[in-house]
């Protein structure tokens, strides 16, 4: 009872009112089932394809503000990504500037809800991502429980991935989460280290001295790249 002093409920409020603050039911357009059933029903609206391949990257400059941005580009109809400009027809292209918290695991995983929503939860897709962060936290099972979520990061927006990854999952939809190498158009970026736990998507090139590294030129790092440009604002 809010007048008696020993009352949890007197404490909170003569708090409130001490601190002139109120608190309100969170309007349904709020919440967080209210978005994961606008992404599935964005995602039931795409069209069905045989198959896509789905670039995502994020992207933080510390340059005066913090400000981070995202790009997805996702290949369709089977038609091949090429390194020429403009962008191939049949390939969607999203980009934008991250809304809340400026981060870059924030950002790298909400391109990864972005491309998600473009994809009917029917099309098998193979999802391509540099942030290994985000791949392997994709890999974790889908329902990890409210105590081990309270200690993520971007807690609502991998709400909404693990929503849409379950719908793909009950539909039996092929859906593959990807580590792909980025910048590798720096030398000693791309090539791999021995023993390294990890597998670039490229599936890499043996050099002369028997070492492998990634192809530059392949498919992938260039879906890749297209990416990160447009996770460059």
């Amino acid at each position: 009872h809010k007048n008696r002093p020993s009352s949890i409920h007197y404490t909170i409020h003569n708090a409130m009112v001490h601190l002139a603050c109120a608190f309100h039911e969170t309007p349904q357009e709020c919440r967080i089932q209210e978005a994961i059933d606008l992404d599935l029903s964005k995602a039931s609206c795409a069209p069905l394809l045989e198959d896509v391949h789905a670039y995502t990257d994020g992207g933080t400059t510390t340059e005066g503000d913090v400000k981070s941005s995202w790009g997805v580009c996702i290949q369709t109809e089977n038609e091949q990504v090429s390194d020429t400009r403009p962008i191939n027809k049949g390939t969607i292209t999203l980009s934008g500037r991250l809304v809340g918290e400026q981060k870059n695991d924030i950002a790298e995983a909400y391109a990864f809800l972005r491309a998600l929503r473009e994809v009917n939860p029917s099309t098998p897709g193979s999802f391509y991502i540099d942030n290994l962060g985000v791949v392997q936290t994709a890999d974790k099972p889908l329902d990890p429980g409210v105590r081990q979520r309270a200690t993520h990061s971007a807690r609502s927006t991998w709400r909404r991935i693990r929503a849409l990854l379950r719908e793909r999952q009950m539909l039996h939809t092929r859906t593959e989460i990807k580590w792909i190498h980025s910048h590798v158009d720096d030398a000693a970026r791309r090539k791999w280290k021995p023993g390294a736990c990890h597998t670039c998507a490229c599936g890499g090139i043996e050099l002369d001295d028997g070492s492998m590294a990634c192809d530059p030129a392949h498919p992938h790092h260039v879906g890749n790249q297209l990416a990160d440009e447009l996770a460059t604002l």
